[in-house]
């Protein structure tokens, strides 16, 4: 958690958005968890994420979002240009 309330953690958007996104690797299989600041939260494959996350943002807090603006947060700024690009 952020010491300073005005300070954004990496991989975290502030306000009704993304809040916090896990990775982990599953029998060779990288596995991505999103979760909402309103408590929704979604684990699967990159594809099922980003298409969940796109999705809730629209239907629950009238947001559009982009596939590749749900990818950029979901990889953050430490993702390679070859990992966005083969996501």
């Amino acid at each position: 958690m952020a010491s300073d309330p005005g300070e954004v953690r990496s991989r975290a958007v502030p306000g009704v958005g993304l809040k916090e996104v896990e990775v982990t690797d599953t029998f060779g299989t990288a596995e991505y968890t999103n979760r909402c600041a309103c408590g929704w939260q979604v684990t699967g494959p990159l594809d099922d994420v980003v298409d969940a996350t796109i999705d809730h943002g629209r239907r629950i807090h009238n947001m559009e979002a982009t596939r590749d603006e749900v990818i950029a947060v979901l990889l953050g700024p430490d993702a390679s240009e070859e990992t966005r690009a083969s996501a």
